[in-house]
């Protein structure tokens, strides 16, 4: 029936049932029909099977079997004895299977014993057939979704060898899905296999290159296997999760941010703390705390020493500026007049205040810059000058100064609403100069 799929056979008990075994484009069918076949009806009083005909078998196809074929055209008179024989042996046992039709009780039981008995048969091949259908069934469902879904399953259960093979054999059964790749170069990478994982995730990279999670990981098992900063893979890995980033730069993907911010900081690279404060602001990991230790200057750190110098000192005033109402962080510059040199120019956190001491007596007036989200390797305008905010940038002159003699503690509160401080926008050139 395999060569030949439109063919069947049927099994037919008289005045009873009729079962056909047949076969479609890939599955077996059995189907029992009444007495008389498909067009034929059950009777609605049992009756009881006394097979006074015997059962049939029918193919719909001829069998065609080779017959022997003798060497010699004469037999043997021994041959021929045994054909006899063998015929003999045929007779009786057709003779023995004949049901004679009686009116005794024993012939009754004999009848009725008979019927259970094919009945108990029939009922057994078609279980066994039945059986080896769903079985063959289930085989054919074994597809690639089916071995990757096992072996994600097998993942969570931290059965990792078997995990291997499942996502191993839905890649046989179809190398083109790049699902498998992705959980198998995820799973190599949380036991530390990092070559395995980047040779499988090459591969989910090719066939998707829009798969920014695939970027993510490869990213990961580059930045591993460097093993010092000047480690080629440590670009490798900045362009990962630089594409990464690209392809998806929403908070779902806060971690390549992170993780690049981890190599840039790694490799001495000041760019680090613009994806620290990114990452933070998507609440990734512990960004926020190493943007507070590493890249979130504290009060009263006085970022452009290089540019301005370390400062004056040796008066006995002093200034403070009060940022506790502030929504953004501040860089006050202390400006000496008629002279222009700068006293001091310092940070200062919002919801924070600084006292400016060891001012000399003198005029003085105040500048501000100021902003959000601090990078000590932002350039300035000039590409000389580093540190600046990324976000929120304003530079403004408070308008008029003050003057501080022998001991004066004057205060400066910044963003008071109706206050009588007025203040006035310059610019970045004006700030610096």
């Amino acid at each position: 029936m395999d060569k030949n799929p439109v063919e069947n056979i049927s099994f037919s008990v008289p005045n009873s049932f009729e079962l056909i075994l047949s076969k479609g484009d890939s599955l077996y069918r059995l189907n029992i029909f009444p007495p008389g076949g498909i067009l034929g009806s059950w009777s609605k009083d049992y009756t009881e099977i006394t097979l006074k005909e015997s059962p049939t078998v029918n193919f719909s196809k001829e069998i065609v079997t080779k017959k022997a074929v003798s060497r010699t055209r004469s037999k043997s008179t021994k041959e021929k004895e045994s054909i006899n024989a063998t015929d003999l042996k045929k007779a009786d046992f057709i003779k023995s299977q004949v049901i004679e039709e009686d009116n005794t009780d024993n012939d009754q039981t004999k009848k009725t014993s008979n019927s259970s008995a094919i009945i108990k048969w029939v009922l057994i091949i078609v279980g066994i057939i039945i059986l080896y259908l769903l079985l063959r069934n289930c085989s054919a469902n074994r597809n690639a979704e089916y071995y990757y879904n096992r072996g994600v399953d097998n993942v969570g259960s931290r059965e990792f060898e078997k995990a291997e093979k499942d996502f191993g054999r839905a890649i046989d059964l179809d190398n083109s899905i790049v699902k498998p790749y992705i959980d198998r170069g995820e799973m190599y990478l949380n036991n530390e296999e990092y070559q395995k994982a980047k040779n499988d995730l090459d591969q989910a990279t090719l066939l998707d290159p829009k798969s920014w999670y695939a970027f993510y990981l490869r990213g990961l098992a580059n930045m591993n296997m460097a093993t010092s900063k000047y480690s080629r893979l440590n670009d490798s890995a900045i362009k990962d999760f630089s594409s990464s980033i690209e392809l998806n730069p929403s908070s779902e993907n806060g971690k390549s941010f992170y993780q690049r911010g981890k190599v840039y900081q790694f490799t001495d690279n000041d760019e680090f703390c613009s994806d620290y404060y990114q990452a933070c602001e998507y609440k990734t990991l512990d960004a926020c705390r190493i943007v507070d230790e590493s890249c979130y200057p504290k009060t009263g750190f006085m970022p452009y020493n290089k540019h301005f110098g370390p400062g004056i000192f040796g008066g006995r005033n002093s200034y403070t500026i009060d940022n506790q109402l502030g929504e953004e962080d501040v860089v006050v510059s202390l400006i000496k007049i008629p002279s222009e040199r700068r006293v001091r120019a310092q940070f200062i956190r919002k919801g924070e205040k600084l006292v400016i001491d060891n001012i000399p007596n003198g005029k003085y007036k105040i500048r501000l810059f100021s902003g959000n989200n601090w990078s000590n390797s932002l350039k300035m305008k000039d590409l000389i000058t580093k540190g600046g905010f990324l976000n929120d940038v304003l530079f403004k002159e408070i308008v008029g100064y003050d003057e501080l003699y022998n001991g004066s503690e004057p205060t400066l509160v910044l963003n008071v609403k109706d206050g009588n401080t007025e203040s006035e926008k310059i610019t970045e050139s004006e700030f610096f100069n």
